[in-house]
């Protein structure tokens, strides 16, 4: 059990309409969790991080960097899960960890995968829960979020909307999930049709690569990417994590 620093004040105009950050409480963490998963050829390894105290717990998915694994971005699911969210993540292919060989099939799909690790994840969510000592019975199902830098920035998007072309079909799914109801995306690479970086929020049109082998980016998280008209949803808090990392994420709204 880890006790975190104590949360430091965010200020400025636009961090003014979140909520007050509430003060941090001790954190449990459990990790790996093994999630069998045959098609995935290994499998899923998972960290969970909860407040020792507190009911009705929103869950953020939270998806690392390429290379990365479930240890990474320490200092900032241990400040989410500090202030109230139960964090989720998960060692996904791309991870240096797995060393995976560079002609293994899996490869090019990696992207895929990664969204269906975070899928997996949400499919045995009451067998995580049951796994965290003290937990059960403490989360909130609806609300849900999904977060990532980089390529998992991408990662997060597509659970919210964003579609990828596959390069051999040349068809972009939507394999947004609807347990999912907020999200932000930090740095996921490439620019938006007006020039600007692509984040959460600023997606729509989108072109750029992804790093798992091909496919550009077709949709928007928001603005009407997601299949079936219904709009992605973004709390305050994730869309304000980017400029103060002090900024609780426990406001995720409800479904």
């Amino acid at each position: 059990m880890t006790t975190p620093e104590p949360a430091r004040t965010a200020t400025g105009d636009d961090l003014s309409a979140l909520p007050a950050v509430p003060p941090p409480v001790p954190v449990v963490s459990v990790k790996p969790m093994v999630l069998p998963f045959p098609s995935r050829g290994t499998d899923l390894h998972v960290r969970v991080s909860a407040p020792v105290t507190g009911q009705d717990l929103p869950v953020v998915l939270f998806a690392h960097g390429f290379g990365s694994d479930l240890d990474g971005y320490a200092p900032l699911t241990d400040h989410w899960a500090a202030h109230g969210c139960v964090v989720v993540q998960a060692t996904h292919l791309d991870s240096r960890r797995l060393g995976l060989a560079a002609d293994d099939p899996r490869r090019p799909h990696v992207w895929r995968y990664r969204v269906e690790d975070l899928k997996r994840v949400l499919d045995d969510l009451d067998v995580l829960e049951a796994a965290v000592p003290g937990l059960a019975g403490r989360l909130d199902r609806d609300r849900v979020a999904v977060a990532g830098h980089s390529f998992g920035g991408q990662t997060a998007a597509i659970l919210l909307g964003l579609r990828v072309t596959d390069p051999r079909t040349g068809t972009a799914e939507d394999l947004s999930d609807p347990r999912v109801t907020a999200g932000g995306a930090w740095c996921p690479g490439g620019k938006t049709a007006t020039g600007t970086p692509g984040v959460a929020g600023r997606m729509d049109r989108a072109q750029y690569r992804n790093n798992g082998g091909g496919g550009d980016v077709v949709g928007g998280a928001r603005g009407g990417g997601r299949g079936g008209g219904r709009p992605a949803r973004q709390s305050a808090s994730s869309r304000a994590a980017s400029r103060s990392s002090t900024v609780s994420v426990a406001a995720i709204p409800k479904a």
